[in-house]
């Protein structure tokens, strides 16, 4: 808890090379003030250990979890732009970490920055596609909708990542949430669009659908 006496060390350590230790001490001591409550002087610590790594050629690891915390105080003092920032560096040193591409597409949604969040998904969504990891979008997007239900884009999304991964039952619910939703903010046209979707996967109670279909058309 000397908080001098370790500077001290850190200095010395910075002095003789040993980046790795000198970053060590830098998060234990950016952590106590975290634990003191005094974020500002914590953020102002890790903001300062992650100058040395960046310059130093420390490993990319020590500025991820630099970034990790400095996002997370960032987000306690409700500086959202700040932290998406980081969010934003963090998502292009560990383009897998989904922390940090949930957190750019939440912030979005809560700025109410809906093209970029639309954006910040598909480039998710085109990432998992491209490594092979297309099975995580899945859940990935459920745990979202849960958070925003009435986000239109995340319900297309969702519901295209059911019709590609062969689940029609589930692709047919989110399109007929969609279109409710669509319909109670009066876009009839993407009503019409998330009901056409249904149809053409042919489901059971086709007709239903195409009932509904006609009654939106007569009174469009």
């Amino acid at each position: 808890m000397d908080m001098g006496t370790r500077t001290r060390l850190i200095d010395q350590l910075a002095s003789q090379g040993n980046i790795d230790e000198a970053l060590k001490e830098y998060i234990e001591l950016g952590d106590i003030y975290y634990r003191l409550a005094e974020l500002d002087q914590a953020r102002k610590t890790f903001t300062i250990a992650l100058r040395m790594a960046q310059q130093g050629g420390a490993n990319r690891s020590w500025s991820v979890e630099l970034m990790r915390r400095m996002a997370d105080i960032d987000m306690q003092r409700l500086d959202l732009r700040q932290a998406m920032r980081i969010f934003e560096q963090l998502r292009t040193l560990e383009p897998d970490d989904m922390v940090a591409r949930k957190s750019l597409i939440d912030l979005d949604i809560r700025l109410n920055q809906l093209a970029q969040a639309t954006a910040e998904m598909d480039g998710l969504l085109e990432h998992l596609r491209s490594t092979g990891k297309r099975a995580e979008a899945i859940p990935f997007l459920e745990d979202l909708i849960k958070e925003y239900p009435k986000e239109v884009f995340l319900r297309q999304a969702l519901a295209e990542e059911y019709r590609q991964a062969r689940r029609p039952a589930d692709a047919v619910s989110q399109y007929d949430e969609l279109s409710v939703t669509l319909l109670d903010a009066g876009d009839r046209n993407g009503a019409l669009q998330a009901i056409e979707a249904i149809i053409a996967m042919n489901p059971p109670n086709i007709q239903e659908y195409q009932t509904a279909l006609e009654e939106i058309k007569s009174k469009s």
